[in-house]
């Protein structure tokens, strides 16, 4: 049996690896490789036991002190492991850290790459995950695109021969975790544990490494730009970012803000759904904002996902955010039909018929 090893070692990437960690299982065998990014109870344990996913095959451990020192961890770690698996492929998924460190090693140990969630561009070039993105495209042998749009892009690097629209994984995962939530009224008794009502709050997430660089100034002043909104605040707190809690509430009027820790997928899905707005700088809640129908508001100059800003569902506030209290309570996104551009649940089947095409798995 032909053997598929899928890297993942961020939350989102996590949620993804489990539907596709599915969708290859009855034609292959998967290989569950953790790079180590997120570890921890919160950030990575508690997700395989939500999203039913077996525990890693590997869970490599890189150290350091700054992304580089990781990074290098990772990759000297993830060698010796592809070296010793030998997978008929290697899928990467986004564009983290993990996914340039499995894009790198696939290619320098000649392992046929696939980068899941391929062509996807927001013009950047000194961002991170744009140059990850970058890299793992013109590495791989295999692109899978989740919208047309990706495509097209891959086509002007001259990358088109070995790019496929498959839509996303995230379609699947949303839309499979909304209905049970709504079946079950697990989504409201999460509202009822943190007190609040549906469309009477705003979900804020932060967690960029930009802000760390930046000694968090980018946090602080969006933080005191949500201080003036008239409604509870619930922000979720990154690891990397709970170290400028404490400073936060003794420079702003922080009453109106409830700082929690990192909550699991199916808390963090209930609080978007019923969120008055969501404001955040993730790629990823983007797209789950707009699957639920859920205003948001972009603390970035640009964006992945352009698709997503069409009838204002989606509206991007740079830094230093000036107006962004104002922008979210004026939210009022036009009407609009469930489009597909992101494409329907059938992404895990295609996935699969294009490595079988490939004669991958």
């Amino acid at each position: 049996m032909k053997k598929a090893a899928i890297l993942a070692g961020a939350r989102p990437q996590f949620i993804k690896a489990a539907a596709l960690y599915r969708a290859l299982q009855p034609v292959c065998q998967p290989v569950l490789i953790h790079t180590g990014q997120h570890t921890g109870r919160q950030l990575s344990d508690d997700f395989f036991a939500e999203l039913q996913l077996p525990r890693p095959d590997w869970t490599l451990t890189p150290q350091g002190h700054t992304p580089e020192e990781r990074l290098g961890g990772m990759i000297a770690q993830l060698m010796p492991v592809l070296q010793k698996e030998k997978p008929d492929c290697v899928l990467v998924i986004g564009d983290t850290d993990s996914t340039l460190a499995g894009a790198l090693c696939a290619a320098r140990g000649g392992f046929f790459l696939v980068h899941v969630e391929a062509g996807l561009r927001c013009g950047v070039p000194a961002m991170r995950e744009e140059q990850n993105r970058v890299v793992a495209d013109h590495l791989a042998q295999l692109l899978f695109c989740p919208t047309r749009e990706a495509k097209e892009q891959a086509q002007r690097e001259g990358l088109g021969e070995k790019a496929v629209v498959t839509g996303d994984l995230t379609v699947c995962c949303v839309e499979q975790m909304v209905k049970t939530l709504q079946e079950t009224g697990n989504d409201q008794m999460v509202l009822n544990r943190y007190g609040v009502f549906p469309q009477k709050y705003l979900l804020f997430t932060m967690h960029r490494a930009e802000s760390e660089e930046n000694h968090a100034l980018s946090l602080f002043q969006a933080v005191e730009e949500l201080c003036q909104v008239p409604v509870p605040v619930l922000f979720p707190v990154h690891p990397r970012m709970q170290p400028y809690c404490k400073e936060l509430e003794s420079r702003f009027d922080c009453r109106g803000i409830r700082f929690l820790p990192p909550v699991p997928y199916h808390t963090l899905l209930s609080l978007l759904l019923h969120a008055q707005c969501c404001v955040t700088d993730s790629g990823t809640l983007q797209k789950e904002s707009w699957l639920v129908q859920t205003p948001c508001i972009t603390l970035r100059s640009e964006t992945e996902w352009p698709q997503t800003m069409a009838g204002g569902w989606n509206q991007l506030c740079p830094p230093p955010f000036h107006g962004l209290a104002q922008m979210v309570l004026a939210a009022r996104p036009k009407e609009r039909e469930r489009t597909a551009f992101l494409g329907g649940g059938d992404v895990g089947a295609r996935m699969v018929s294009a490595l079988q095409e490939a004669l991958i798995v």
